[in-house]
């Protein structure tokens, strides 16, 4: 439940996974501070994400559960957001995360890569709707479309 308040405190805009993607990736965990201090609220942000998850689709295709819808456009009404934003199963996610820890949408991302100058380069020019598609053949190129994982039995002795 903390998205839609990230998303209205400005940390980042929603993606195609359901999750908050900031300028610098997909990978943050959100958590709440209380406080009687008197803040100034900020506004959200809005770096050209949506329009970018529009030609990426890699999070959809990567996604073992199925959960991420492939549509062009987003469909769904966020109320909190006040936004439109794309169809996910939060059921079938869920059930794969518990069964397999899966969090194969924020690894594949494009918006996730090393913080290197080339990449902070590209996701200046991916605000740019008519440089995506060329940035996701690009991500494809060097990051393979479909990325194999680490075997589970070297990182999850539990298995």
């Amino acid at each position: 439940m903390d998205t839609p308040f990230a998303v209205k405190a400005g940390l980042g805009e929603l993606g195609r996974s359901g999750l908050v993607i900031s300028p610098w990736g997909a990978q943050m965990r959100i958590m709440e501070v209380f406080t009687n201090l008197p803040l100034v609220p900020d506004k959200p942000i809005d770096f050209g994400l949506q329009e970018f998850c529009k030609v990426c689709k890699k999070c959809a295709d990567n996604c073992p559960a199925s959960a991420i819808s492939m549509d062009d456009e987003p469909s769904e009404v966020d109320t909190v957001v006040k936004s439109i934003r794309w169809f996910q199963d939060g059921k079938k996610c869920l059930s794969q995360r518990l069964a397999y820890g899966c969090s194969k949408c924020q690894s594949v991302c494009p918006w996730s890569k090393p913080d290197t100058l080339i990449h902070e380069i590209g996701r200046m020019v991916g605000q740019n709707p008519a440089f995506a598609p060329f940035l996701v053949k690009l991500d494809d190129f060097f990051y393979n479309r479909y990325p194999e994982g680490h075997a589970t039995g070297e990182w999850a002795p539990w298995r």
